[in-house]
């Protein structure tokens, strides 16, 4: 299989990254550190030598960046994890005007899988993996608000409020239409677990397609 991880040269996605690996399939890891990333990608190497290791430097908050690395992609796309994520950091704009981790969170994700759709598409059964929380339930932010979503005034910045928001944002975009394919789910799972809550973790697995929503502009 062919597997795309966002944020992967640490944590969660160094782990998932790690079991990928050991079944022998073809991975690319992506992270915005380079010299983490490079260690991450020969860690596996050493340890997986029958998997294929590919990394590449990309801030998913970039959008130019995420636009050229998915221009690169030719191959079906098996599993696209949509992992990297920022959490309460001090407020930041990304170079197009998004607030950072709104931007990171979910915007350079929703821009990534909407890229890379025809080849999701070609896999014969494509997935991917989006990282919510339960802190969803405290999100206020509304999908018809380009202003919100945005989020560029640094006066009425609330970092954790913001955070809730960017996962809130996350499941906005999961529930919306998907005219191409049916939403996916493995049984039992569900993706709105806290990031550092991993023994609790379950994952939901789920083919986006891209909505009408305000997000879409981004596209």
């Amino acid at each position: 299989m062919n597997i795309i991880i966002t944020g992967g040269s640490s944590g969660l996605g160094l782990a998932s990254a790690e079991a990928f690996a050991e079944a022998g399939h073809n991975i690319t890891l992506l992270a915005r550190g380079e010299k983490r990333l490079l260690e991450a990608a020969e860690q596996l190497r050493m340890k997986y030598p029958d998997a294929h290791i590919e990394e590449r430097v990309l801030d998913v908050s970039n959008l130019d960046q995420v636009r050229e690395f998915a221009k690169e992609i030719t191959q079906p796309v098996d599993i696209l994890m949509n992992n990297a994520g920022l959490m309460g950091p001090d407020f930041s704009l990304s170079i197009e005007g998004i607030e950072s981790q709104m931007a990171t969170n979910h915007i350079g994700h929703f821009l990534l899988t909407s890229l890379l759709w025809e080849q999701l598409e070609q896999s014969a059964s494509p997935r991917v993996i989006s990282v919510s929380s339960v802190v969803h339930r405290k999100g206020r932010i509304r999908a018809d608000s380009l202003e919100e979503i945005r989020g560029a005034k640094k006066g009425s910045y609330d970092r954790w409020q913001r955070y809730a928001d960017t996962k809130l944002a996350c499941v906005q975009s999961e529930s919306g239409p998907a005219p191409k394919t049916q939403i996916e789910r493995f049984p039992g799972s569900r993706n709105d677990r806290h990031p550092p809550a991993r023994r609790r973790r379950r994952w939901s697995v789920v083919l986006l397609a891209q909505t009408n929503r305000p997000y879409s502009c981004f596209l």
